[in-house]
């Protein structure tokens, strides 16, 4: 790497809820032996802590990790959009790494996507990862391959089906600074990773390396976990993990929330993004959105009359053989 590169100034996100201390404690550590160490990790507590006397001592090893304690339980998306809004605060800070309490980084993970991204001059950058079980074991070699993501996804993509996870990313200031304006008392459905992919594919796009930078941990208590589509193509093709009113409300949301903040995301950017105007005019006639709002109150009798629906509308949208 070179100096110019050694030089820049990364933060990195951590959301943490009552962790499992060994895992928690050997996801920091891989974080602090990173090659790349010119970088701030920020811990932020989602409300009070079971074991936050440990938390502490584990914080106060290294003067590079900043810890804070939320007053209340917000949920993971509140609490990453906060911490990431601290770390914007930071001028020094340049670029952005989303973490989990529970994963390991491989040593040159930093390195390797900063490479990325300065050389494709894009605003985000990801990568694949290896799953493997809590005691190192592999489950998988390819969390793309095994879960058939899609490696070259659009904005469009992107919305209906997410493909980049938080853990394997790194975005750019303005990506960070759209993301960070959600984060005060704003409750948003959608999680951070998503919401922070759909900006950056806004503006000047995502570039993946394709490896595994990351050992994705299973363990039993992940928030979201391997082999579960993040977007509609997940609650609607792969099962039920997501109730109709859940679903509902996140693509509400995010058509009355977050396009918002995509547009001006593009604009800021510099960018005649015409698949924004696409996407607005691809929900609205297909009348996706209005079956949601459907189902979001109630109209249909049960849950799988709700998820038929909302499947026809989503046909109707892309076709049987669209895959996200």
């Amino acid at each position: 790497m070179t100096d110019k590169l050694n030089n820049i100034q990364v933060a990195i996100v951590m959301a943490i809820y009552n962790p499992d201390l060994i895992l928690f404690e050997r996801q920091v550590q891989s974080i602090l032996d990173q090659s790349h160490g010119n970088l701030r990790l920020f811990l932020i507590a989602d409300g009070p802590q079971k074991n936050i006397a440990a938390i502490e001592k584990l914080a106060a090893r290294d003067d590079r990790i900043l810890l804070q304690v939320q007053p209340d339980n917000c949920g993971p998306t509140t609490t990453f959009l906060s911490g990431l809004s601290a770390a914007v605060a930071d001028e020094q800070n340049q670029y952005f790494l989303y973490c989990d309490q529970d994963d390991i980084w491989k040593a040159d993970k930093i390195a390797i996507l900063l490479e990325e991204i300065t050389a494709k001059g894009c605003s985000a950058v990801h990568s694949d990862a290896e799953v493997v079980d809590s005691d190192g074991r592999q489950l998988a070699p390819s969390l793309f391959a095994s879960e058939g993501r899609k490696r070259d996804a659009s904005l469009i993509d992107i919305f209906f089906c997410n493909n980049v996870t938080g853990m394997t990313m790194l975005f750019d200031r303005p990506v960070a600074h759209a993301a960070a304006q959600l984060a005060p008392g704003q409750h948003i459905e959608i999680l951070h990773d998503h919401l922070t992919a759909m900006i950056a594919a806004a503006m000047n796009g995502i570039s993946l390396v394709d490896q595994p930078l990351v050992q994705y941990v299973q363990h039993g208590e992940n928030v979201v976990g391997y082999g579960i589509s993040s977007g509609v193509r997940g609650y609607l093709g792969r099962g039920s993990f997501l109730r109709a009113d859940s679903v509902s409300a996140r693509y509400i949301d995010a058509v009355t929330k977050i396009l918002p903040v995509i547009e001006n995301a593009a604009v800021q950017a510099n960018q005649a993004n015409g698949e924004i105007t696409k996407l607005h005019d691809m929900l609205l006639s297909s009348g996706f959105v209005s079956v949601l709002q459907l189902v979001k109150y109630g109209v249909f009798s049960s849950p799988r009359r709700a998820k038929i629906a909302a499947r026809l509308a989503y046909i109707k949208l892309f076709g049987r053989g669209r895959d996200g």
